[in-house]
């Protein structure tokens, strides 16, 4: 984080803590690689839900840690990691020119430059004319060198985090499905992985619902998912974890608290039955409720 270096990281989460059952899915980590981090950086967290997602999100992941010099997350679960998918053939990839590479390395050079968006050039392995760069663990000024200034510590964090805005720019919109595309539904569910295989399952026995899903959680698209969100009359959030935390993190960002919500940590994953279930339940309460 501090030494602004783009990678890739996937993370598959299973039931825990610790090896708590290894064989078995859960979705327990979501918080943890939203904040997990010795003080504050910029960050993705990519949450793909198949194999088409977690294909596509990968490239995603690989060129905007490379362009906005930032880990990205690819945050999984066992049922993403070990089971079979059918899918259609991918889309041929496209290769994006690499960014941010200094041309002069030379005297003058400043590694960490304050920009306006918060990305400063890197130079290329072995580039001739460049001179001994510092990245390690130190906050540093824009030379790179090692400082315990504190305008400069500031100067420094402050950087870091314009990026975020370029960053949420650079994602594209969370996918939103309903029965025939419907986006004015009354009822809404969201999630987050590979439980949107199972709700995709669920609405095709769904009436007036649509489903928002989260194929990535961070930096949070707060203006997508109150548009989506605030004209609807309940929003119930699945999870595969016992603390609700995309529930949670859905309030904390926008403000919008779910009627209700299915957690499910046995191990296993969820079944578009239960899922049924637990709506048709919901909704006839809600009927009931306004009677």
């Amino acid at each position: 984080g501090i030494a602004e270096i783009p990678l890739t990281l996937v993370m598959s989460s299973r039931t825990g803590p610790a090896s708590g059952m290894p064989t078995w899915t859960g979705q327990g980590d979501l918080k943890f690689m939203i904040n997990a981090s010795q003080d504050e950086f910029p960050r993705f967290v990519f949450t793909p839900g198949d194999a088409k997602e977690c294909f596509e999100m990968t490239k995603k992941s690989l060129e905007l840690a490379e362009k906005w010099q930032t880990p990205s997350i690819i945050l999984i679960d066992k049922v993403a990691s070990e089971s079979h998918f059918v899918t259609p053939a991918f889309d041929e990839i496209q290769k994006n020119e690499r960014l941010s590479f200094a041309a002069d390395t030379g005297e003058g050079y400043l590694r960490y430059k304050i920009t306006e968006n918060g990305i400063s050039a890197r130079p290329k392995l072995g580039q001739k004319g460049g001179h001994c760069l510092l990245g390690n663990s130190y906050e540093h000024d824009e030379t790179s060198i090692y400082t315990e200034d504190a305008d400069q510590r500031v100067a420094q964090v402050d950087k870091r985090f314009k990026k975020v805005e370029g960053m949420l720019a650079d994602l594209p919109q969370l996918p939103v499905y309903g029965n025939d595309g419907d986006h004015e539904a009354e009822f809404a569910i969201v999630a987050f992985g590979t439980t949107m295989l199972p709700v995709r399952q669920a609405l095709k026995s769904l009436d007036n619902v649509k489903y928002l899903h989260f194929n990535y959680v961070w930096p949070f698209p707060i203006e997508q998912v109150k548009k989506e969100l605030e004209g609807t009359r309940r929003v119930y959030v699945i999870e595969g974890n016992g603390q609700g935390q995309l529930e949670s993190l859905l309030a904390e960002q926008t403000g919008i608290r779910a009627s209700g919500s299915l957690h499910k940590y046995d191990g296993r994953p969820f079944y578009p039955e239960e899922i049924i279930e637990f709506m048709n339940k919901a909704i006839a309460n809600e009927s009931e409720a306004l009677r």
